[in-house]
């Protein structure tokens, strides 16, 4: 798992390279269809990748507000 952190954005990122997907990563429960309507609804955006020898990763990118002196 990574976070990394920009003046506009947050990405979190998770990579498995465990055993391969027995069905696209996009289809079947409500678990990736839901974390992506979250992120949208956020401004942002998530992605989903099979990795050719197995496994996958799930990135969700966000915007971020900077934080000005109050």
């Amino acid at each position: 798992m990574t976070v990394a952190y920009g003046a506009d954005e947050l990405t979190l990122a998770v990579d498995n390279d465990g055993r391969p997907l027995n069905s696209s990563p996009s289809s079947g429960g409500s678990g990736i269809t839901g974390m992506r309507e979250r992120a949208r609804a956020l401004g942002g955006d998530l992605s989903v990748r099979r990795h050719p020898g197995g496994g996958f990763s799930v990135r969700a990118t966000l915007p971020v507000e900077s934080c000005g002196d109050s």
